[in-house]
């Protein structure tokens, strides 16, 4: 899935009048984290981290505390990509 501006505004249920002046550089950043930790621009885990950012807006230590909840999420995504991509291999040097 495409990762974009109107589907970040869409999983956050952003309403029409809502300041979105910081929106794409929180979207950036959640398409970074994504990257790093999964190896691929993940759009689930770019829009979940993206929110984050949107949604906290405060301290490290209340932010590190919202990453650390969905850090098993991230690394189940991972997991999953992964494992399509050994099937597919397997599937394929069977055929």
């Amino acid at each position: 899935m495409e990762i974009t501006l109107e589907g970040f505004k869409e999983h956050l249920q952003f309403e029409e009048g809502m300041d979105d002046s910081m929106l794409s550089f929180y979207l950036d950043m959640g398409k970074k984290y994504a990257k790093r930790a999964t190896d691929d621009e993940n759009s689930s885990v770019a829009y979940y981290i993206g929110s984050i950012f949107w949604q906290y807006r405060t301290p490290e230590s209340e932010m590190e505390s919202a990453f650390n909840s969905l850090t098993p999420l991230i690394l189940q995504e991972g997991l999953v990509k992964d494992d399509a991509k050994i099937n597919a291999e397997q599937n394929e040097v069977e055929s």
